[in-house]
């Protein structure tokens, strides 16, 4: 079986997990709680929030940003490939696979490096402004409430532009630039990624070298550079976020998930 035949069940779940909870969706984001501290920590708070009320300001944050930061380090960025919400929509667009002509992105969103740029601008604001910076053009937080059949707000206009340019770059160019040029949360899945043992193997042995992984990878890794040319037994972390999907093409299964440092 190939590895789509789990990721698309377990994605399709946690959207519809998301959906259910709507607004409520904010007290589980990890990159709220991750802005809340440094909103506290900007304020000169920080003692307050981790003690009010203890269980509602303490406890909610340890177990958010606290589970989150584990699970990653665990399992590296499965939360960007697996669970997401906006992650599924994005994997959904990429699907429809429309007949047009391929082209090279804007050079801003070749790269990796701009999403830890906007990471740092959007801690730093948060920090300065003592409120969630990033929820005014969150494209999640803007879709939940819309969808949640409230009085429409002006506020999530530039969410759902977000999400609308997103999802058109998905069609034109098939590939998740969100997810590698631009996602403050995916810059800090990536900097956790790097210590994590959940990993793409490589079978040096096995691999021909013939390069239908690069080309389906959607985050544009090059599995065979950055491993096997380098003397490396798994494919690069950071940026890879086990969606599998060079595990299910390669013709000689040269390719496989493992709990391996190499």
């Amino acid at each position: 079986m190939s590895v789509q035949t789990y990721r698309r069940p377990v994605q399709a779940i946690f959207l519809i997990i998301s959906i259910i909870l709507l607004g409520g969706i904010a007290r589980y984001c990890p990159f709220i709680g991750v802005q809340q501290i440094a909103g506290a920590i900007g304020s000169g708070l920080i003692d307050e929030a981790f003690d009010a009320g203890t269980i509602r300001g303490f406890s909610r944050l340890t177990i958010v940003v606290g589970g989150f930061t584990l699970f990653v380090i665990v399992f590296g960025r499965v939360w960007c490939g697996w669970i997401c919400p906006f992650g599924t929509i994005l994997s959904a667009a990429n699907a429809l696979k429309l007949p047009v002509q391929e082209r090279s992105p804007p050079r801003i969103l070749q790269g990796y490096s701009f999403k830890y740029e906007l990471l740092a601008v959007f801690i730093g604001a948060t920090m300065i402004f003592g409120y969630p910076v990033f929820c005014q053009v969150c494209p999640v937080g803007a879709l939940y409430r819309t969808a949640g059949f409230q009085t429409f707000d002006l506020a999530v206009i530039p969410g759902l532009t977000v999400v609308f340019i997103s999802v058109l770059f998905v069609l034109i160019y098939h590939r998740r630039f969100w997810c590698k040029s631009i996602c403050p949360l995916g810059a800090l899945t990536a900097i956790l990624d790097k210590v994590s043992a959940f990993r793409v193997l490589v079978d040096e042995d096995t691999c021909i070298e013939c390069m239908v992984c690069q080309r389906e990878c959607p985050m544009d890794i090059l599995v065979i550079e950055d491993s096997i040319r380098r003397g490396h037994r798994t494919v690069p972390t950071g940026e890879c976020f086990r969606c599998g999907r060079c595990i299910d093409v390669c013709p000689k299964d040269a390719l496989s998930f493992s709990f391996k440092y190499g």
